[in-house]
């Protein structure tokens, strides 16, 4: 019996804070504005087919993975990671509207996996291409909270916040 009084008195400690009428509306307002960034910046957010070409067994066969990007220029530049565009032969992007559409690779670097890849515009049939401004990185600084969104493992539409 003891325990169990211990254990609910530390479960009201812990909860009291919650339990604030302020802290609701805190965590609603946090809630919101991680919706206002997933709404500004879903819609520039790329899936990324890339094609590359290996050996095996001295035989050259053809390999597809996928990864995502996000459109940060209305020239079409699409900052992706270097293993994803790095090495493909050919890249085949969905973009929002869920045309297709190829890239080329622009610039990358393994040591910072970061590459920019170039979306060929010319073969755009949408209506208005969206892309995304990106932040000021000194201003980032560790424990923040952040919110990554992106294609990982094939998905197609992902967000994490943390």
């Amino acid at each position: 019996m003891r325990r169990l009084g211990c254990a609910l008195a530390t479960l009201l400690f812990l909860a009291a804070p919650l339990a604030r009428a302020d802290s609701l509306q805190d965590l609603l307002e946090i809630q919101e504005a991680v919706r206002e960034a997933r709404d500004r910046v879903l819609p520039s957010l790329v899936r990324i087919q890339p094609i590359s070409e290996i050996y095996v067994g001295g035989r050259k066969v053809k390999r597809t993975g996928y990864g995502s990007g996000v459109i940060f220029s209305h020239e079409g530049h699409v900052l992706t990671n270097y293993h994803v565009a790095g090495r493909a032969k050919n890249l085949i992007c969905v973009l929002n509207d869920k045309e297709e559409i190829p890239a080329k690779l622009i610039a990358g670097d393994p040591w910072t996996d970061l590459a920019v890849i170039q979306l060929e515009l010319d073969e755009y049939k949408g209506h208005s291409l969206n892309w995304a401004v990106l932040g000021d990185s000194d201003r980032v600084q560790v424990g923040d909270f952040v919110i990554a969104l992106g294609s990982p493992f094939s998905l197609t539409r992902t967000l994490t916040f943390g």
